[in-house]
Order: structure tokens, then C-alpha cells, then sequence
């Protein structure tokens, strides 16, 4: 089953530690989803997906990372 496991925000880390996150540097969890914070603020930038049936590096314009 295709599953998320990251998703990269552009957004500033602080704004997520004020609502309760627990972020250490750069990535916080959310169940077993990774949120890793990068440098900007147009939200979310990319995924990574696991199981997918086939490869791509796009899903509706968002830049996509396959984990095996």
C-alpha cells in the first residue's frame, strides 16, 4: 500500500513550535510521517512515498521522492 513518509514544508520552524510541534532542528514527526522544515514559505515543496507502483518524480506538479 502507497504510503506518505516525509513531506518537505517551506515553512519557518517557529510558526510550528508555537503550535505545539515538537521540532528538533529541522524535522518533527507526525505518527510515522517525517515533516522536514526547509528554508521559505510556500508550504509544502515535495513527498516521499513508499510502495508506489510505478516510478515518478511528479504527482499533480508536486515533486515526488519514492522510498523502496
Amino acid at each position: 500500500m502507497t504510503a506518505i513518509r516525509e513531506l518537505r514544508l517551506a515553512s519557518p520552524v517557529e510558526q510550528w513550535r508555537r503550535l505545539g510541534l515538537p521540532v528538533e532542528q529541522d524535522r518533527a514527526y507526525v505518527g510515522s510521517i517525517a515533516l522536514t522544515f526547509v528554508p521559505g514559505d510556500q508550504g509544502i515543496v515535495s513527498w516521499t512515498l513508499s510502495a508506489l507502483p510505478s516510478p515518478t518524480d511528479d504527482i499533480d506538479g508536486l515533486a515526488t521522492r519514492m522510498l523502496d
